[in-house]
């Protein structure tokens, strides 16, 4: 394995944990956003998100409110 390729590994296996708990709740409909953020090639902060979507009825299947 390259040197570059065992970074991208080190870089995955680090992240493990952040990303199993990004992805221990998974919504039926929506999205799961996760970001890396890097500083001198370094690790050095893991952001993400969740959304939840919900199809809304047809119009005329909603009534009025």
């Amino acid at each position: 394995m390259s040197a570059a390729n065992q970074k991208g590994a080190d870089v995955l296996d680090a992240l493990r944990p952040e990303l199993l708990k990004a992805f221990s709740s998974i919504p039926s409909y929506g999205e799961i956003g996760f970001r890396v953020f890097f500083a001198d090639s370094e690790t050095v902060r893991v952001e993400y998100s969740a959304a939840l979507s919900k199809k809304l009825a047809a119009r005329a299947d909603r009534g009025r409110v």
